[in-house]
């Protein structure tokens, strides 16, 4: 959740929600313009509760009372001092450590266009050391664009907030089945369709991590409405989600039928089994248990080894018709610095580099996140820089296919692409 401040902008109870997205692990940022601003919307007392309880904080050049309120936030630290003394016979220098501000308020209020100023913070199980940050924006257009006449440079700046559901209330939904068979095979299915965005790696992962064995011990299926009826469509970001989630749900239904025979073979308390390498645990000491043991073990006793589960996005309310209500289950962010180059004579352009920070929240696999994130830059590209839609005066669309509708390829990319996971 980021929130700015914008005077034209007002939100009713603002320090309320920021305290119970904090508290539901959602991510908030205040980017600071004046705090004299914030005071005359919200009210001292609430303005000052705003700044304390938000997790980040973001400022460019701010004077007078809110450069010496963000310094204060930043606080102190212990800065290495040294002094220098200087009479007629030597000069002696000495090093001393003292309490001082991280950025004095000086530094804040002389900040150039595209310098900022932050604070970030961290959670119990991804502790950040650097919290505080002084970064810039270096921008060489102005001067490659005066010491040239054809090409040009140009420079965006892009951020994103997005909701994470489908606004058609009744798409939130999704189910999974998963065998588990004698030998210690598994097998998944679900609504989910793969399409190269690495969702099933995703499904097979869930699966890995509930029953901890190896991966190629799971075999995840395409997609068929013999075996996932009243499937949802693979779109708007909450494939994974949905679908991981009815796959969890499914694992750790037969996972609590195994832990009791787990138990009763290994004559232990059934809290004390641990799934760890293809094998079972008491505490930490390996039991004399294996997965396959397990699994053929569970067939012969009669315990089912199959689960259908069904998982439904909670607390989602939205009305179309006059467009309120809670529509998303969550709300991803990032920001986009790209920078191009023009032929003005030619008419052509060349993407020079694009640099993406993201938030992924707790990445389930950063390769395929990160894959997902290159092509959806190159798409974007293609949709805003090359395709075109053409229709006759038939209504017919006549660019339907690859020799009319122009695609971004492979030379079509950036020069450079950084992306960064930002840490929440």
């Amino acid at each position: 959740m980021v929130f700015v401040e914008f005077p034209t902008i007002y939100f009713n109870k603002m320090d309320s929600l920021i305290a119970t997205a904090r508290s539901n692990k959602v991510a908030t940022t205040l980017a600071m313009q004046d705090f004299r601003q914030l005071k005359k919307d919200y009210g001292k007392e609430q303005a000052d509760v705003i700044v304390d309880i938000t997790g980040n904080l973001i400022s460019g050049q701010v004077m007078g009372e809110t450069s010496k309120l963000l310094s204060e936030r930043f606080g102190k630290i212990m800065q290495d001092r040294q002094s220098v003394s200087v009479n007629r016979t030597d000069t002696s220098i000495s090093h001393s450590k003292q309490l001082d501000s991280a950025i004095p308020a000086s530094k804040i209020a002389a900040l150039s266009s595209g310098e900022f100023v932050g604070l970030v913070a961290d959670n119990p199980d991804e502790k950040i050391k650097l919290k505080m940050f002084n970064a810039e924006i270096i921008n060489d257009a102005d001067k490659f664009n005066n010491e040239n006449k054809i090409l040009k440079k140009g420079i965006s700046l892009m951020p994103i907030c997005f909701g994470i559901s489908f606004t058609k209330t009744m798409m939130n939904q999704a189910r999974a089945l998963v065998h588990i068979y004698t030998d210690g095979s598994i097998s998944i299915s679900t609504g989910a369709v793969e399409m190269g965005q690495g969702v099933n790696t995703k499904m097979l992962q869930v699966a890995q991590e509930i029953f901890k064995v190896d991966a190629n011990k799971i075999t995840v299926h395409s997609t068929n409405t013999f075996r996932i009826a009243n499937t949802s469509p693979s779109a708007a970001s909450a494939t994974a989600d949905l679908n991981g989630k009815a796959v969890e749900m499914a694992c750790q239904s037969i996972l609590q039928r195994l832990l009791p025979l787990a138990a009763e073979i290994l004559q232990t308390e059934s809290n004390k089994i641990n799934f760890k390498k293809e094998g079972m645990y008491i505490d930490e000491t390996p039991g004399q248990l294996k997965w396959e043991r397990l699994s053929l073990t569970a067939y012969i006793r009669r315990i089912s080894l199959s689960e259908h589960a069904y998982y439904a996005t909670p607390d989602l309310t939205y009305d179309a018709s006059v467009e309120k209500g809670h529509p998303f289950a969550y709300h991803v962010f990032g920001t986009a610095i790209t920078v191009v180059t023009v032929d003005c004579l030619r008419g052509i352009y060349e993407f020079d580099a694009v640099k993406i920070v993201h938030d992924f929240g707790s990445s389930m696999n950063t390769l395929v996140d990160r894959g997902q994130i290159e092509g959806g830059l190159v798409q974007g590209m293609g949709w805003m820089t090359m395709e075109e839609l053409v229709y006759d005066e038939e209504g017919r669309l006549r660019s339907n296919a690859l020799s009319t509708l122009k695609l971004p390829v492979i030379y079509s990319g950036p020069k450079n692409v950084d992306i960064e996971f930002l840490e929440t």
